[in-house]
């Protein structure tokens, strides 16, 4: 059954005047989302974060920010995971070197937590990688599985950060692998028609879609008013 998230109102960077307002809106958003996600009796432990059809800058940030936000809350380890092998980014938010990950821990064999990075007490990161190897042919290979099943015995919580659901099969094939998707919607770019696209594509590969949230949502709102927010 899909959560909805869509009435967390993310705003967009040019929304407001204000940069220090915008950036504590976002983080309270990030930390609603956190809650209703993942802080509730039998949530997922097991997460795929990807757009509809576009690549979105702001899929690898609510990726990386809400598992930051998880770590805080939770005893457990968390691990973010770096599923975009064409175009990765964690690792420069997580301020890593994008080294030993994701690409190298299937063609490598040791420990899964040898292809980590500690970013700090609770939380990891495994970038995307550098193994230059045919990323469809790796991803879809049993050995992909079996290393994502260490992942998910190794870690209390994985999220991951994936390419866009309408152009590649890669949030598809981990989203099989992991509890569901939260599919993120860009306010003003992302289509009606695209975003319906990327549902029956979830739901067509028997994911489960987990949720959905609106991004970079513009407030109509005279600048006056949120002072007062």
């Amino acid at each position: 059954m899909t959560r909805n998230f869509s009435t967390l109102a993310f705003p967009s960077v040019t929304g407001l005047t204000t940069g220090n307002r915008i950036e504590r809106m976002r983080a309270e958003e990030v930390r609603k989302l956190v809650q209703r996600a993942f802080l509730f009796p039998g949530a997922p432990r097991s997460v795929v974060f990807a757009a509809t059809e576009q690549e979105n800058v702001s899929c690898s940030w609510l990726c990386a920010s809400a598992s930051e936000v998880l770590a805080a809350h939770v005893a457990g380890t968390v691990c973010i995971v770096d599923a975009n092998r064409r175009i990765p980014s964690l690792h420069a938010h997580c301020g890593v070197e994008n080294h030993l990950g994701l690409s190298d821990c299937v063609e490598n064999d040791g420990p899964i937590t040898l292809f980590t990075q500690q970013v700090r007490d609770n939380l990891y990161l495994m970038p995307a990688g550098t193994n230059t190897a045919e990323w469809p042919t790796v991803l879809t290979s049993p050995r992909m599985h079996t290393r994502i099943a260490e992942l998910r015995k190794s870690f209390d919580h994985v999220m991951f950060y994936a390419p866009p659901v309408g152009r590649f099969p890669d949030a598809m094939l981990l989203g099989q692998l992991a509890d569901g998707i939260i599919l993120i919607i860009e306010a003003d770019n992302t289509k009606r028609q695209e975003a319906k696209r990327a549902k029956e594509t979830i739901e067509s590969a028997n994911v489960r879609l987990l949720g959905a949230v609106l991004d970079n949502r513009k407030f109509p709102i005279p600048e006056a008013i949120y002072r007062y927010l």
